[in-house]
């Protein structure tokens, strides 16, 4: 199993658009990939500026196919509400207490 970190900054203030279209619109694209397990979004405590996603899929090519297909379209619908350029990372699961993700991985 495959997790892929994604670190972006956010304009402090477009975090409710970026949440809203974020929610309405780039996670049922990533819902639908092949190979997705879970996802995990986390805002920095205090600084909803700093937003960091794990998403976890089956194998790294699955993760990289997503990567090839579909993140440039995301990225593109997201630019508006970012700083920068997001930051993406891939790591090998070793373990993970998630029911659901366990499961599927086994």
């Amino acid at each position: 199993m495959i997790a892929r970190h994604i670190e972006v900054t956010i304009k402090p203030d477009r975090y409710g658009e970026f949440k809203t279209l974020y929610e309405n619109d780039v996670l049922p694209i990533v819902k639908r990939q092949q190979g997705f397990l879970d996802e995990l979004a986390l805002v920095a405590e205090g600084k909803q500026d700093r937003h960091m996603v794990i998403t976890l899929w089956r194998t790294k090519n699955d993760a990289e196919n997503y990567q090839k297909k579909e993140f440039a379209k995301i990225l593109e619908m997201m630019k508006p509400f970012l700083v920068g350029t997001p930051t993406v990372q891939y790591f090998t699961v070793e373990h993970t207490t998630f029911r659901k993700v366990e499961s599927v991985a086994a």
